[in-house]
C-alpha cells in the first residue's frame, strides 16, 4: 500500500535496481506512460551514480 512508503524509500529501492534492465523497459516497453515512467527512473539512478563517482574521493575534473 502506497500509504505506507515514503518517496524516500522509493528513490532508495529504485537507486538499487541494474540500469540496464531500466534502460530495457524504458526502450521496449509498449505503454508510452510506463515507457516515460521507466525512462525517468533511469535518469534519477543514472545521475545518482554519477554524483556518487564524481563525489569520490580522488575524481578530479
Amino acid at each position: 500500500m502506497v500509504d505506507n512508503i515514503t518517496s524516500d524509500e522509493i528513490l532508495k529501492e529504485v537507486e538499487q535496481v541494474d540500469l540496464q534492465e531500466l534502460l530495457d523497459r524504458s526502450l521496449h516497453e509498449t505503454s508510452s506512460d510506463k515507457k516515460e515512467l521507466f525512462h525517468a527512473l533511469y535518469t534519477y539512478a543514472l545521475g545518482q551514480r554519477q554524483k556518487d563517482i564524481i563525489s569520490a574521493p580522488g575524481f578530479d575534473i
